[in-house]
């Protein structure tokens, strides 16, 4: 909690001297809520069951007209969830269920067109980067063998970061508010490899929707 705090008053601090610096045309910020359907691969289990909800904010600074550099931070939730999986039926395979809280910092450029009468553009597009910070995990892995008791350890076997890839749709409800529709996969495993580890990688990906709202 503390590591999030101090993120969230870095990106504060960086908002507040681009205000005060740059034209008040060229920069915007605000905040956005949504929520997400995720899934990990390498987890073997079925569908998009796990529903995450995220918060943050953000800023943007306009280098043209229709391009955008926009910086996120936000606090969300991740995972897998299992459905009506029971234990694997071949013999060696894992259901891995994962539920982790992480922070974000996302880097995406957004291309808007289609302008309106007063200057407003309708829609937007947008890809970048997201550096996700681990605060917390919780797993639960079951095997086809009852008498496989094997585990993985949430503090040693997970990485406490990784990097994901972030691209999606947005459509302006009004000036200040834009509904996004985006996908996310994970650049790298969130597991170790090591040699014990029973699980050759595990990788989140999912699908997101949100509402931003720009106060300028």
């Amino acid at each position: 909690m503390k590591l999030l705090k101090q993120l969230f008053s870095i990106v504060g601090l960086v908002c507040f001297a681009m205000t005060t610096q740059l034209d008040a045309q060229e920069f915007r910020f605000g905040a956005n809520a949504g929520f997400s359907l995720s899934q990990i691969e390498g987890d073997n289990l079925r569908g998009f069951r796990k529903i995450n909800p995220e918060i943050g904010i953000l800023g943007g600074y306009k280098i043209s007209e229709a391009d955008e550099i926009i910086v996120s931070l936000s606090y969300e939730n991740s995972g897998s969830k299992r459905g009506n999986e029971s234990n694997p039926l071949v013999q060696g395979k894992y259901l891995n269920e994962v539920d982790m809280n992480q922070a974000s910092l996302g880097l995406l450029y957004s291309r808007n067109f289609s302008p309106d009468w007063d200057g407003t553009y309708k829609y937007r597009a947008y890809a970048g980067v997201r550096y996700n910070r681990i605060m917390q995990i919780k797993s639960s892995t079951v095997s086809s063998s009852i008498a496989d008791t094997y585990t993985l350890d949430d503090n040693n076997d997970f990485k406490s970061n990784y990097l994901n890839l972030q691209m999606g749709f947005g459509f302006s409800l009004s000036p200040n508010f834009i509904l996004d529709l985006g996908y996310f996969h994970a650049l790298q495993s969130i597991v170790h490899n090591t040699e014990d580890l029973r699980i050759s990688k595990m990788i989140p990906f999912g699908l997101k929707c949100s509402l931003a709202y720009y106060i300028q």
